[in-house]
């Protein structure tokens, strides 16, 4: 008799490690990375470094002290994380904008997070900050590009 099971994903299981997993994606993003180099050139890098260390220390020190469980680090997630995040980023953005969206970028789905509430204060308090900050950079650029068609 045909039985139809009914389980979670993943259906299919490689039986590689999560660590294993992160370094083949690391290594598939290599050539988005030399791309972003040549055609971005320093900023590229600094929005890259930026971005993975700032990855890399939240995870440690949310899983530290906010989750108090054992950081993992070392399995790549947030090396990942940080070069997806710098590839969505312009070359020219400004350091601390790279640091609070790797704050964001970090998610535990089986961890409870206190105060779910205040978070969503924050979040929203971060997303006034950049409307203004984008809008005023807007702005500018819209005025140096008048002063230049007016010359």
């Amino acid at each position: 008799m045909n039985r139809l099971t009914i389980s979670p994903s993943p259906h299919v299981h490689s039986g590689d490690s999560v660590r294993r997993n992160m370094c083949m994606v690391a290594i598939a993003l290599v050539p988005a990375l030399a791309a972003s180099l040549w055609f971005f050139g320093l900023d590229a890098l600094r929005v890259i470094l930026i971005s993975i260390i700032a990855c890399v220390g939240f995870e440690f020190l949310i899983q530290k002290f906010l989750l108090k469980i054992q950081p993992t680090i070392s399995d790549g997630s947030a090396l990942v994380t940080g070069l997806i995040l710098a590839f969505n980023l312009p070359s020219g953005i400004e350091w601390w904008i790279v640091v609070i969206g790797a704050l964001f970028a970090q998610n535990r789905e089986d961890a409870e997070l206190p105060d779910s509430d205040f978070l969503a204060e924050i979040s929203d308090a971060i997303t006034e900050i950049f409307k203004r900050h984008l809008v005023v950079g807007w702005e500018n650029n819209l005025t140096i590009q008048n002063r230049i068609a007016q010359d």
